[in-house]
């Protein structure tokens, strides 16, 4: 395996310090304890091994493409202290042979409550925010995979509005106080789930126009696998 390129994930992740521990180092006190294994470990093969038997098998039968991608493309799995966080980056061979990286955060970061429309997730996707990863994301924290918790808000509240966005409502669209932003592509595709479908369900919101599909599971793994091919 290459070695990484953590100057580049330092880089992609924007203003705000981040460290990463060398491989081996021990005694990492505020470490999640089930993290430890992969901070001590000295080979890249056993960081990887001890990084995805955290994961919870159902949110890996959701997003299988996706699953099977990040097994075989794997490079390294790298403890790192993001803008005061403890999180873990998933360093990943994209098949242009560029390195692409996910950022999957403590769940101790999940905060004290839960997001708006909590329930609306599939209890697979609830059960990795919970107990896996509070976020799995690239490094820019949003996109590509599931948004922190603290970063699930109503669709308006995420554009940056204190009330409904002027104007939405008018056309018979979902209301945009009752859609909450899960992740989005790299462009201006926008996933979110809301009260108002079917359990299950997620809303594909580009520049206002919304498609309602039947799968978060398979939109959420089609999206996560494309970044392979994007690098």
């Amino acid at each position: 395996m290459s070695e990484p390129d953590l100057d580049k994930i330092v880089a992609d992740a924007g203003d705000g310090p981040v460290e990463f521990p060398a491989p081996g180092t021990t005694g990492l006190a505020q470490l999640p304890p089930a993290w430890r294994p992969i901070a001590e470990a000295a080979q890249d093969a056993d960081r990887r091994e001890a990084a995805l038997t955290l994961w919870n098998p159902e949110f890996l039968a959701a997003v299988p493409a996706f699953g099977g991608g990040l097994t075989d493309n794997l490079i390294d799995v790298r403890v790192c202290r993001l803008r005061g966080d403890w999180a873990l980056a998933y360093i990943a061979a994209a098949r242009t042979g560029e390195q692409i990286t996910w950022i999957g955060w403590d769940p101790a970061s999940f905060g004290a409550s839960r997001p708006v429309f909590w329930e609306t997730l599939p209890e697979p996707l609830r059960t990795f925010l919970v107990d896996v990863h509070a976020g799995f994301t690239a490094p820019d924290g949003e996109s590509y995979g599931l948004t922190r918790p603290a970063g699930m808000l109503t669709y308006a509240a995420w554009a940056g509005f204190d009330g409904p966005i002027p104007g939405w409502d008018d056309d018979g669209r979902i209301p945009s106080t009752e859609l909450m932003f899960v992740t989005r592509d790299s462009g201006l595709l926008h996933y979110c789930v809301s009260p108002e479908l079917p359990q299950g369900s997620v809303a594909l919101v580009y520049e206002g126009d919304i498609d309602v599909k039947a799968d978060i599971g398979r939109e959420l793994d089609q999206l996560m696998a494309e970044r392979f091919d994007l690098g």
